[in-house]
């Protein structure tokens, strides 16, 4: 979760931080959830992380919880930031929500290229995601009843495409066998969203946390 999104949850959510009003936008937060089956291996993921994070210049202490209504509010604000900029958006607009992935060893740098491009084109700079599975979810809002809105959005949308399949090369890193690969005269950025759609349905592994 990108700084910026904590700092919209802190204004239209009860219990969030205070210092998350005041945080540097090109900062990040990790939420991670930890099974354990004893306090002996509760302990033992404990300094597994701690140690991991040795070197990480954070900006809070490493903090675990196990009070479950702490756990349940952390996963409240995490699920509920892409609904945040729907209930600010302007009456009349349109919300769009958008998932991409990258190969999760270069999260980092691609979060950055995709606030740049977002900020460039003048939506929110604003992203959260599965680290794990190098996804990000983010929002945008638009006048799609407007010509400006959508040429706007086109423009984006191209520059997308290419950053995510040109310069971070994810599709043939993942080597993925789907239909949509080689299609002759396909558009790219329709290639680019059937590729991602085909991916989020072969990912081995993969789990949806439900309540």
């Amino acid at each position: 979760m990108v700084a910026s999104s904590l700092t919209a949850a802190s204004k239209l959510m009860k219990g969030t931080p205070k210092y998350w009003q005041d945080l540097d936008p090109r900062n990040a937060a990790l939420l991670v959830e930890f099974g354990f089956d004893s306090n002996q291996e509760f302990d033992s993921i404990q300094k597994k992380v701690g140690d991991a994070l040795g070197d990480v210049n954070m900006l809070r202490p490493l903090e675990f919880t196990r009070d479950t209504e702490a756990i349940e509010l952390a996963w409240h604000i995490r699920d509920g930031l892409l609904g945040i900029v729907g209930e600010m958006r302007p009456q009349g607009t349109n919300l769009i929500i958008e998932d991409v992935c990258f190969p999760p060893a270069q999260l980092a740098n691609a979060t950055r290229d995709l606030l740049g491009l977002l900020a460039k084109h003048g939506y929110q700079a604003s992203a959260a995601g599965h680290a794990a599975y190098g996804n990000l979810h983010f929002v945008m809002i638009a006048r799609l009843s407007e010509e400006a809105s959508r040429q706007q959005y086109d423009g984006f949308m191209r520059e997308l495409v290419e950053m995510v399949v040109d310069k971070y090369d994810y599709w043939r890193r993942q080597k993925l066998r789907c239909l949509c690969i080689g299609a002759e005269g396909m558009p790219r950025w329709l290639f680019g969203l059937l590729h991602a759609l085909c991916r989020a349905v072969s990912r081995p592994g993969h789990r949806t946390r439900r309540r």
